[in-house]
């Protein structure tokens, strides 16, 4: 406390908790296709952290456009990006719906509880039964 004190910490945040890290993977330093994102999903999951496990159906979907070559990924693009590259019209709106939801609850930083995220995961599960063969 009298560390804290010293070094000019604000009052307030002395007493407040401190916001628990979330363990995510860095992309810019490795490729889509080489994480497991049914094994980070199970993790996430398990810890019942329904916001990163939204982030990984996510990225899992782009994993799997990618490897069919709807889309050419890239760490640095965006999702308006690959909306672009989708040619498929009820995939391309499907594609918008998850990454509205997608940026809402992620970068948004929405609570989501287990209720919610099996209706998100119902959407996800939707857009992989038309993605093609």
């Amino acid at each position: 406390l009298i560390f804290r004190l010293l070094v000019n910490e604000k009052f307030e945040a002395i007493f407040k908790k401190k916001a628990k890290t979330i363990q995510d993977i860095e992309l810019a330093e490795q490729h889509i296709e080489q994480v497991n994102f049914d094994e980070l999903l199970s993790n996430a999951l398990s810890d019942k952290n329904y916001r990163l496990a939204v982030r990984y159906h996510f990225l899992r979907f782009l994993k799997q456009l990618s490897q069919k070559g709807v889309i050419e990924w890239h760490f640095e693009k965006t999702n308006a990006d690959y909306q672009k590259e989708i040619q498929e019209s009820r995939l391309k709106s499907g594609f918008g719906k998850l990454a509205y939801l997608y940026d809402y609850i992620w970068y948004g930083e929405q609570p989501i509880d287990e209720v919610r995220f099996q209706q998100v995961k119902l959407q996800f599960d939707s857009m992989n039964q038309i993605l093609p063969t």
